[in-house]
C-alpha cells in the first residue's frame, strides 16, 4: 500500500467502497514549509539491539547494532508534514547487507554497501510522509550492520499546473532532459527528449490533485525509433509504461500507466530509464473504477485433454477473480538448494505451483552434457504432502545447432537459449522442411516430449510454457519477429498434441513485460496468457505496481487466465483487492529474487487469505471431467468416413448448434496443415470434404475449431 493511505476490500460488482486514512490537506494549505528532520538511533525504540560505541565516528552518544535475529528493530516515532522526503541512512556494515525497512507499512529491502568499521550514508527511497504522526522501522534483514543516524530531507517540488486531470511533462523538474518542439502534434508548449536508459535521467511532474480517489493514468509519448519501455514511479509505487513505436504523422501516442490510489494534495509522477529514447508530451490522471475480470470458458485447446487437464483448468477458472494461487521457481526441486524449502522455512507455508525448468533435455546439450535426471526428480512435487500440489514447467530451449557465436566461441550449448550465444537461423528452418535443421527442431520437440510423456504417464496435468518472454529477443525464438515466433509456437504444439500424443499440457503463453498482440500465437494455441515481469530494481520491491500489465494482458488475451508467470516483485494483495488485478497465480524467480524479498512481507503474503497454498487447495482431480477425444467427440457431432480412408477425398459429417463458419484442418505427424478449409455451415447436420490429393498414406488429425468452444478432433488413418 502507500504510505498514506489504506484500501478496503473491493465490492462484489467492482465498486470502491471506501478510503479510509487519506491525508486530506495539501501541502499548500500548510502553515509552514517542510524542514529537515534528523533522528538519532539511540534515541528510537530498541527492540534485541543495543547502543554500543565500538565503531568511531558516529554522531550522537552511539549507534545501534547486532541486528542478527528476525525479531530485532530500531523504531523511529516523529511528526512530520504531509510531502515527499528523501530516506538517507548513515550506517555501518561488513559485509555489504541489506535491511528490512518500513515506512509507514510500506516494506522494502534496500542494500547497505560494505563500510568495513567506517559509516557511510546510503539514500533509500523517497516517501510521502503523513500529516502527524509517522513510524519508521529497521528489522535485521541479512542482519549484521548498525545504524547511526536517519534523515528525512524534504522533497523539491515544482507544482505543474493540472487541467482537466493534464500536467505537462515540460512543466515538470527535468533532470538531464531538455525540452523540444519537433516533430509538432505535441500538448502544451512541447514536449521532453533526451531520455535514455538511466534512471538519472527523467522528469518528475508533480501535481496538486484537488481530490483523493482511483485514478487511471495515462501517458503521452513519442517513440520513433522502435518499441520502448519507461520505468515510471507514481508517489512510492514503481510500474512501467510501454511505448509502441510511432510514426511520421501519428509522431504522438497515449499509453495506459495503470491505476493508482491518489492522496488529496501534492502527487508526484516520475518517468526516465528503462529502456530509453523516448519523449514524453503529458500524463492524464482520470477518476476510474475497476471490475473483477470475466471468467474464461471452461474449455482447453487441445480437444483431446486428459481428465486431470480439464480438472486442473476449472478448477483455475472457479478461483479467477477471488483468489490468486502462490507459485515458486525451483529448479533445485528436492535438492538440498530448493527455494520450496526455503519458503517452508520462512512462512510455514508450501507454495500451491512450483515451476521447474526442463532446460538439460534438448540435443545439444544432451550431446554435451550426457543425459539428465532433473525429470524424474520434478515428478516428486504433485504427489508430495496432500498430492494436489500443480506442477509447472518451463523450457529453456538451447539452440539444437550453429551455436558458434563472438559471445560464444567454443560454441557451448550451455546458454545457447540466449540469442547472443547462438547463431541458429530457425526461421530458414522453417521455410524448408527438408532442411537438416527443421528435422533438428523436430527432433528436439519429439526429445522434450518424452520427459513431459513421464509426467501425463503418472497422471500429473502440466502448466506448460515454453518459447517465453516475447517479444523481447533475447531468446533466439524471440529475435526473428512475430511471425516466425507463431509458426514455431504451432509446430511444437501441434507435434506434441497431435504426432506425439501429448495430451496433459494446459498452454500457457508468456508475454515480456508489457504484451504485444502482434507475438500472441492465437486462442485455438494458448489456454492461459501470462506475462514475466521484471523492474530491474536493486532488490524487490512489495510496492510495485503492475496494474498497467494486467489491463495490456487482459486486453490482448480477454478469453483466457491471466497469471503472473515470471516475476522479481510478487504480488501485493491489497492491490489485487483495491485494483481488481487478479492474477491466476504468481511465481517468483528463484535464487535472490526470493531470497531477498523482506521477510515480514513474504509471511504477509503467504498467510493472506486470498492467496491459496498447497496446504489450501482442494482436491481438483477429483473433479476429473470426461474427455471430448474419438467417440466422445463423434456424438459431440464430428464424424470422417471411411476410416481408413483411401481415394482423393475425405468425407466428414459435422452437427452444429447455429449456423457458422468453422476452420477445418487436416494435420500431419509433423505439425504441418495439409488442408485448411473455412466452409460457411448451417445449423443441424453438414457433410463436406477435405482433399487428400498429393496426401501420403499414414497417420493424420482431422480438427474442427468452433468460435467459443473446444476444438473437435479425430484420428485418419490414410492408406494406398
Amino acid at each position: 500500500m502507500h504510505a498514506n493511505f489504506l484500501l478496503t476490500r473491493i465490492g462484489r460488482w467492482g465498486q470502491v467502497l471506501a478510503v479510509t486514512g487519506v491525508a486530506l490537506a495539501p501541502v499548500a494549505a500548510q502553515a509552514q514549509s517542510p524542514t529537515l528532520i534528523h533522528l538519532e538511533a539511540e534515541s528510537a525504540i530498541l527492540k534485541g539491539v543495543v547502543n554500543t560505541t565500538t565503531n568511531t565516528g558516529y554522531s550522537g552518544t552511539g549507534y545501534a547494532a547486532d541486528f542478527e535475529n528476525s525479531t530485532d528493530s530500531l523504531i523511529f516515532t516523529f511528526p512530520a508534514q504531509a510531502t515527499r522526503y528523501q530516506l538517507v541512512v548513515r550506517y555501518t556494515a561488513s559485509p555489504a547487507t541489506a535491511t528490512n525497512l518500513s515506512v509507514n507499512g510500506v516494506i522494502s529491502s534496500p542494500a547497505l554497501a560494505n563500510t568495513g568499521t567506517n559509516f557511510g550514508s546510503a539514500t533509500v527511497g523517497t516517501f510521502v510522509l503523513l500529516a502527524g504522526t509517522n513510524k519508521i522501522s529497521f528489522a535485521a534483514g541479512r542482519g549484521y550492520y548498525g545504524i547511526d543516524y536517519i534523515e528525512l530531507a524534504p522533497v523539491v517540488t515544482k507544482i505543474a499546473p493540472l487541467t482537466n486531470g493534464r500536467a505537462e511533462a515540460e512543466d515538470g523538474l527535468l533532470n538531464g532532459v531538455t525540452v523540444a518542439t519537433t516533430p509538432t502534434g505535441f500538448s502544451g508548449t512541447g514536449y521532453v527528449t533526451g531520455f535514455d536508459n538511466s534512471d538519472a535521467k527523467n522528469a518528475a511532474i508533480s501535481f496538486n490533485n484537488p481530490t483523493a480517489g482511483l485514478f487511471k493514468l495515462t501517458i503521452g509519448y513519442t517513440s520513433p525509433y522502435d518499441t520502448k519501455v519507461a520505468n515510471v514511479t507514481v508517489n512510492d509505487s514503481k510500474t512501467t509504461a510501454s511505448f509502441m513505436k510511432t510514426a511520421t504523422g501519428t509522431d504522438f501516442l497515449v499509453s495506459d500507466g495503470g491505476t493508482f490510489l491518489l492522496p488529496q494534495g501534492t502527487n508526484t509522477v516520475t518517468i526516465g530509464g528503462g529502456y530509453g529514447y523516448y519523449g514524453i508530451d503529458y500524463i492524464q490522471i482520470t477518476p476510474t473504477t475497476v471490475s473483477l475480470p470475466t471468467k474464461p470458458a471452461k474449455q482447453l485447446t487441445d480437444p483431446l485433454a486428459t481428465p486431470t487437464a480439464k480438472a486442473l483448468h476449472s478448477y483455475l477458472v472457479d478461483l479467477y477473480g477471488t483468489k490468486t494461487l502462490s507459485g515458486q521457481q525451483d529448479d533445485q526441486y528436492a535438492n538440498s538448494g530448493s527455494e520450496v524449502k526455503y519458503v517452508l522455512a520462512t512462512t510455514g507455508k508450501e507454495p500451491a505451483i512450483v515451476s521447474m525448468d526442463l532446460l538439460n533435455y534438448a540435443s545439444a546439450a544432451v550431446a554435451r552434457y550426457g543425459p539428465s535426471s532433473d525429470a524424474e526428480r520434478y515428478l516428486q512435487w504433485s504427489p508430495s504432502g496432500n498430492g494436489r500440489g500443480i506442477t509447472a514447467l518451463i523450457w529453456h530451449w538451447r539452440a539444437p545447432a550453429d551455436n558458434v557465436t563472438t559471445a560464444n566461441p567454443t560454441g557451448d550449448p550451455g546458454g545457447a537459449f540466449y540469442t547472443t550465444n547462438t547463431a541458429f537461423n530457425f526461421a530458414a528452418a522453417l521455410n524448408d522442411t527438408t532442411s537438416t535443421n527443421y528435422h533438428l527442431l523436430l527432433k528436439d520437440i519429439d526429445l522434450i516430449s518424452v520427459q513431459l510423456k513421464k509426467f501425463q504417464d503418472a497422471g500429473i496435468p502440466v502448466l506448460w510454457r515454453p518459447l517465453h518472454e516475447t517479444p523481447g529477443t533475447f531468446f533466439w525464438w524471440g529475435n526473428q519477429g512475430p511471425d516466425n515466433f507463431k509458426k514455431l509456437w504451432q509446430l511444437l504444439y501441434t507435434r506434441m498434441t497431435g504426432r506425439n500424443q501429448l495430451h496433459n499440457l494446459i498452454w500457457v503463453y508468456c508475454a515480456n513485460a508489457m504484451p504485444d498482440p502482434t507475438w500472441y500465437p492465437g486462442d485455438n494455441f494458448v489456454d492461459v496468457a501470462g506475462d514475466d515481469i521484471y523492474q530491474s530494481s536493486a532488490t524487490p520491491d512489495p510496492n510495485v505496481n503492475i496494474s498497467g500489465n494486467w489491463t495490456a494482458m487482459r486486453a490482448m488475451a480477454p478469453n483466457k487466465l491471466i497469471a503472473l508467470t515470471e516475476t522479481e516483485s510478487l504480488v501485493n494483495p491489497d492491490q489485487e483487492r483495491g485494483y481488481a488485478t487478479w492474477w491466476s497465480w504468481f511465481c517468483a524467480w528463484q535464487g535472490s529474487y526470493i531470497r531477498n524479498q523482506p521477510v515480514a512481507f513474504l509471511r504477509s503474503l503467504y498467510a493472506d487469505a486470498d492467496i491459496i497454498t498447497k496446504d489450501e487447495l482442494a482436491d481438483w482431480a477429483a473433479t476429473a471431467l470426461a474427455t471430448r477425444s474419438g467417440a466422445a467427440a463423434t456424438a459431440a457431432g464430428l464424424a470422417v468416413f471411411p476410416n481408413p480412408a483411401t481415394g482423393s477425398v475425405l468425407n466428414a459429417r459435422l452437427r452444429l448448434t447455429a449456423a457458422q463458419e468453422v476452420t477445418v484442418e487436416l494435420v500431419n505427424t509433423l505439425g504441418q496443415r495439409l488442408a485448411v478449409q473455412h466452409p460457411r455451415l448451417i445449423a443441424g447436420d453438414n457433410q463436406f470434404q477435405v482433399p487428400l490429393a498429393g496426401v501420403a498414406p499414414g497417420v493424420y488429425q482431422l480438427v474442427v475449431r468452433q468460435a467459443g468452444q473446444s476444438a473437435l478432433s479425430q484420428r485418419v488413418l490414410v492408406t494406398p
